[in-house]
């Protein structure tokens, strides 16, 4: 013939001319199914059917995010919110929703994640989250297979190391330091050790202690006294302080932070019969002040003689030197005692 046309929908439309004996028609956009006829002349052809398949379609995605136990977050639901941001070593379970679809795959990283048919069309799966990831949900029926896929990103956000700064405050050999620090971490802490490394001369002994602190509060303060660690080392030698925090991230093994080493170096016996004689000659050169001051307050005009202020029969003169000489035998005691430790 020389012309065909094509009918549906109650249109007429004209076909393409291939050959003598062939013609041919693009549908377009078809959404429903269609019955067609080709006409030519006055011949026509029987009618045929184009049936359209039943396509997948993802109706709703929900996913809840359960955060480890030791962040304190609680867990969270989100609807159709595909990429997320999840803290380190969160469970991730998906509850699909979907329509027309007989199976569903879900790809991350590159692995296929085992999914459940929970009912019709609603498909689970679920794992655990430690580092950032990509997944894609594709769907299929009998007659599409997964030819369509939908693209998502997750990204985690990592539980950092616990954090510790100290200081010191000595300001010289014969102060009694104290050490303060701060520590620090995203969620909390499981605990907060203590070390002592007293460098003896034939040998090192470690001293290892716990430090009370609060497992929940994310930032706090502590106070360490090191009298009793000096008590034990000998003079001239030298003790290493440093401190051990771990966070409660069990899931990580509790990850732990080292302070930097505070050094404190005992006086050699030496520098303290030096400091010793030093004391004992400031508290000297104080009694012989005194007495100079009492011996020029004799020769004054109005002596401590004349005065008549007495208490307990004492004159004002006689008080002053008493005063004086036991406010020495108290210093020299003290200077001796701290000789001997």
């Amino acid at each position: 013939p020389d012309a065909a046309y094509i009918n549906y929908n109650n249109k007429t439309r004209k076909m393409n001319k291939l050959s003598n004996k062939a013609y041919s028609y693009k549908f377009n956009n078809i959404r429903q199914n269609t019955f067609f006829y080709v006409s030519s002349n006055t011949e026509l052809s029987k009618e045929y059917e184009i049936k359209i398949l039943k396509r997948p379609k993802l109706k709703n995605l929900k996913i809840t995010i359960i955060p480890p136990k030791n962040t304190g977050i609680s867990p969270e639901t989100l609807n159709n919110t595909g990429s997320v941001s999840i803290p380190e070593g969160s469970y991730i379970k998906w509850d699909i929703k979907t329509e027309n679809a007989d199976s569903l795959e879900l790809i991350i990283n590159n692995q296929l994640l085992t999914s459940r048919k929970k009912e019709k069309n609603i498909f689970l799966a679920e794992t655990k989250i430690k580092s950032n990831s990509k997944y894609t949900i594709s769907l299929a029926n009998k007659q599409v297979s997964f030819i369509d896929s939908t693209f998502y990103d997750i990204k985690v956000i990592s539980d950092n190391h616990p954090i510790i700064t100290i200081n010191n405050t000595e300001t010289n050999k014969f102060t009694e330091p104290i050490i303060s620090g701060l520590i620090r971490d995203d969620y909390g802490f499981f605990n907060l050790e203590f070390f002592s490394i007293i460098k003896g001369e034939n040998k090192d002994t470690l001293i290892q202690k716990e430090i009370e602190i609060s497992s929940e509060i994310k930032a706090q303060p502590f106070l360490q006294p090191i009298e009793e660690i000096k008590k034990i080392a000998n003079a001239g030698e030298s003790i290493n302080f440093y401190f051990i925090v771990r966070d409660n991230d069990k899931n990580n093994g509790y990850k732990a932070t080292k302070s930097k080493i505070i050094t404190y170096n005992l006086p050699t016996k030496e520098e303290i019969k030096n400091k010793y004689e030093e004391t004992g000659q400031n508290i000297k050169d104080d009694i012989i002040a005194e007495m100079q001051l009492l011996e020029q307050l004799k020769q004054n005009s109005v002596s401590c003689k004349d005065v008549s202020f007495k208490v307990l029969g004492l004159s004002l003169a006689a008080i002053n030197t008493i005063f004086s000489l036991i406010l020495s035998v108290i210093f020299i005691k003290l200077f001796i005692n701290y000789g001997k430790n």
